[in-house]
């Protein structure tokens, strides 16, 4: 390879920081369903607000593996959904705090300014009219695994 060429290879890490900032930059400019520059006027932006405040309240969804999960021993929080926080924060250089909640209450706390950043969340119609969303950055397919005695079988009953 030539010293002037560019190598298009691309981290996985690093996919998932620019992915995840990305999702920031449009949780921020939407959380609460106005035009960003509403939000400017009204109390400045939210990507301002968690840099004003050194801290970024991430709304963390107890008992959503691989997502999230947190630690009944420590309280520590581990997941897929953590570790882009974390990487997002670091980026900003600022302080987490995760925020218990719910897929119900992560809209909610978003509207309240209980959280700044929420993630995992499918854009379903009705959510999609309270706050904005980034384009998935992960897509999985549901599925179910099952021993092969629970299927059902013709001519068994």
């Amino acid at each position: 390879m030539s010293k002037d060429s560019f190598d298009h290879h691309v981290s996985r890490r690093r996919l998932v920081q620019l992915a995840a900032a990305g999702s920031l930059a449009a949780t921020t400019l939407g959380a609460s369903g106005g035009s960003a520059a509403a939000q400017d006027a009204s109390a400045g932006s939210t990507l301002a607000r968690i840099r004003a405040a050194g801290k970024m309240r991430v709304a963390a969804l107890v008992g959503e593996p691989p997502y999230f999960a947190k630690s009944a021993l420590t309280g520590e929080w581990a997941g897929a959904c953590v570790d882009m926080a974390n990487d997002i924060a670091k980026l900003l250089e600022v302080e987490i705090e995760f925020v218990d909640s719910t897929y119900g209450n992560s809209v909610i706390q978003l509207q309240t300014d209980k959280v700044d950043i929420a993630m995992s969340l499918t854009p379903t119609p009705v959510r999609s009219l309270s706050i904005n969303f980034s384009k998935s950055y992960f897509l999985h397919g549901y599925g179910l695994v099952a021993p092969d005695r629970s299927r059902s079988r013709p001519g068994r009953s």
